[in-house]
């Protein structure tokens, strides 16, 4: 489950000083479905890097634990 709403996306592009008045136009302009798509796929991509480090972590601490009995 995605922890950010559309409805927090727009909010957030309303008042970024980095977005131009064009830019909040246009984004303000994109269906809710491709804003949906666009938040749950950037949250895919969080939670798999996440994962990933996650797992390289485990795996290092269990490598370094085996080489540290096996002395």
């Amino acid at each position: 489950m995605n922890p950010i709403t559309v409805a927090e996306l727009r909010a957030d592009w309303h008042d970024a000083p980095d977005l131009s008045s064009e830019q909040r136009q246009v984004l303000g302009q994109l269906a809710e479905t491709d804003l949906q798509e666009a938040l749950d796929e950037a949250f895919r991509r969080h939670e798999d890097t996440y994962f990933r480090i996650l797992d390289s972590t485990r795996s290092d601490a269990t490598r370094a634990l085996l080489e540290r009995m096996a002395a």
